[in-house]
């Protein structure tokens, strides 16, 4: 069984917050500081890079900030 089995969220949900994470850490952005880019706290900013069942899920808006911050689809 995959890890995306014991998840509340979909398999692509799953992959785009590993993703989310991913291109944080490239960008070499701290947890803090990523948080600010996106206009939301760090504890929001943990939630959505988590894909146990406690994270919480990602809206459009969100998303589209990414997108612009990190430069990336």
């Amino acid at each position: 069984m995959t890890e995306a089995q014991y998840s509340k969220f979909s398999p692509i949900t799953v992959t785009v917050k590993k993703n989310v994470r991913q291109l944080r850490l490239n960008a070499g952005y701290s947890m803090n500081e990523g948080a600010r880019l996106l206009g939301i706290s760090r504890k929001q900013l943990e939630d959505i890079e988590t894909i146990r069942n406690y994270g919480c899920h990602l809206d459009l808006e969100l998303l589209a900030k990414m997108k612009i911050i990190y430069k990336a689809s």
